[in-house]
């Protein structure tokens, strides 16, 4: 599937091979990714870059969702414009909009900020075998101060 991602905005795969049991996938070169730009600067990318960078990435999102390819399926494509929001903010001001330690963590953080998960959501954390044994429910408690 990664070589049918032939957009301006997608770094395209060149090549992938296996040696000794172990896959290697060859891509473009791009001089830097956001990590690096956010490490160069920490307080976050000027408001004409930030524009630019998000237009391009809504561009390759929009070409992946009208060729019916969605990122990290089984989700659905609103995560990926949760996700264009999370980067968006990001980039604003270098800090994490939702910080965390772990995946829980950031969840917590999200309750903690935005209320409890909707339902369709809290589906899906409880079908993750990851998160098995884990209840937000308390998440939620202790949000609301019980």
């Amino acid at each position: 599937m990664l070589r049918t991602l032939k957009q301006e905005n997608i770094v395209e795969l060149k090549e992938a091979f296996r040696r000794r049991g172990k896959l290697y996938l060859v891509f473009e070169y791009v001089e830097k990714n956001m990590l690096e730009l956010l490490e160069e600067m920490p307080n976050g990318v000027p408001p004409e870059k930030v524009k630019s960078y998000i237009y391009q990435l809504i561009k390759a999102i929009h070409w992946c969702h009208k060729n019916d390819i969605v990122h990290r399926a089984p989700y659905g494509k609103s995560v990926d414009m949760w996700s264009v929001g999370c980067i968006l903010g990001e980039l604003s001001d270098g800090q994490p909009l939702f910080p965390g330690e772990s995946e829980i963590d950031q969840l917590f953080t999200i309750q903690k900020v935005l209320g409890p998960l909707p339902s369709e959501q809290m589906k899906l954390f409880y079908s993750n075998p990851r998160f098995h044994g884990l209840r937000l429910e308390y998440l939620q408690k202790v949000n609301n101060g019980f």
